[in-house]
This record gives C-alpha cells, structure tokens and sequence, in this order.
C-alpha cells in the first residue's frame, strides 16, 4: 500500500494562486473523498498525483518518494476518453495491453456485465449513452488493479439507483487501495470515504471531516448517523 504527501506544493496559473504551501497525507490503503465547488483544485490534485501536471514549486511524493510510481497509478478522469474505433470489450482491456500486462478477458466480460453493460460488449462509443461509456470507464480503471486509483466524479452521469448499485459492486475492488475520489456529492463521500476533504477558498484551504466508524461500507444511506452527518455537510458546503 502506498502513501502520497503533498510537501509544500504551491500551484500558480497566471496571477491565481490555487495552492499556496500544501502539506497533505493521503493515507496508504484507504479511500479518500474531495469535496469543494468546481474549479475549487480537486482534479489539479489527481492531475499531480498522476503526474500530468507538476507544481511550481514543493514535491509530490509517492512511498516517500520522489513521483515516479506513474506504474502503480491507475486514472479515471472525467471524462471516459474511450477509443471510439474499438468495441467496449477492447476499450475496457486497451490500457492493459498499452502497459504491457496481458488482459483477461473473462475477467472484463465478467465486470462489464455486473455493471449492466452485457449486451454492450461488441458496441462501438458512439452506441452508448453517457452513463454506458462512463460505466465501461469505470470498468477500465478498476480492470488495471493498481494500488492507487484516482477517480475524478466517476459516478456522475448515473441515476441514483445505478449510482448506488455501483457503489455495492465497486467498494470490493476499491479495498486495501490508495484511493482518491473526487465526488460533488456529500452522500457519496459519506458512503465509500475512510477520510474525506472539504475544499475552499483561494488559495484552497482543506476541512477535513471524519466519516461515522461503521465497519461496514458502503455505508446505509438510511442509517440515522450517517444522515446525520450528511446533513452537517450540506451545511458546511452550502457555507
């Protein structure tokens, strides 16, 4: 399992200053929600992580290391940046072929149809409906089994029930991982998150928020002290 530390990092576009000397530990093993209004810096943070992008100055570290884990680091981004020219099945096992790991088939029809995508398997991009393409995303990511998975609203284009029934079928896959997930939806965060992060201001200023220690997750939407708390979070977001 590994840790990531923001140590320092300062982050400027033009005149804006977005983070100004971030100390920050993602914890090894453990799923970790971003929360904060859009453009507030929660996919600048996947994007240093992933090391797409690099700060101005300060350091980003992976197992206490310099960033150079990028092997050990699988991205969901917002958007699903699926192959138009390939079916689901081989968009799905593309980026396991592109970093030289023999796919598995089985095991991709087998995920594809626990996400509703079974009679997809042989369809095009351009077949699909939004919610289609980003749960064949959500697929790919989950197929890499990379101790850090960063996941950038990756539930955003599905109803409700899907949403939740997803959150069933992914949680297994998400256990004993590094995971960062950014979300806008509190209830979501209360859900799946160990650790979760409210962001705001500019330059950003991080609250965190402790989850209710229920062993068992996903977390009941039903479940009078998670409610409770998510109630706290809209006021606190809303704020």
């Amino acid at each position: 399992m590994l840790e990531v530390q923001f140590k320092n990092v300062h982050i400027r576009y033009e005149q804006l200053t977005l983070f100004d000397n971030l100390n920050l530990s993602i914890h090894a093993g453990k799923v970790t929600c971003l929360l904060g209004p859009s453009g507030v810096g929660k996919t600048t943070l996947l994007r240093l992580i992933s090391g797409l992008e690099h700060p101005y100055s300060g350091q980003v570290l992976i197992d206490h290391q310099h960033n150079n884990h990028h092997q050990n680091i699988a991205y969901m981004a917002q958007q699903d940046l699926l192959m138009p020219w390939h079916t689901v099945l081989n968009n799905v096992l593309m980026q396991a072929k592109l970093q030289g790991i023999k796919p598995n088939p089985t095991t991709a029809k087998q995920l594809l149809s626990q996400v509703g995508l079974e009679q997809s398997i042989h369809a095009y991009p351009h077949q699909l409906s939004g919610g289609m393409r980003q749960r064949a995303a959500l697929v790919r990511a989950l197929l890499q089994n990379k101790p850090i998975l960063l996941m950038d609203e990756p539930f955003a284009a599905l109803d409700i029930i899907t949403k939740y029934q997803l959150h069933e079928l992914c949680y297994p896959y998400l256990e004993n991982k590094t995971v960062v997930l950014v979300t806008h939806d509190p209830l979501e965060a209360l859900r799946l998150g160990d650790y979760i992060y409210i962001l705001n201001n500019c330059p950003v200023q991080f609250s965190k928020v402790e989850p209710p220690s229920t062993i068992q997750r996903p977390r009941d939407p039903e479940d009078p002290v998670t409610m409770q708390q998510y109630a706290e979070l809209l006021k606190r977001l809303s704020a």
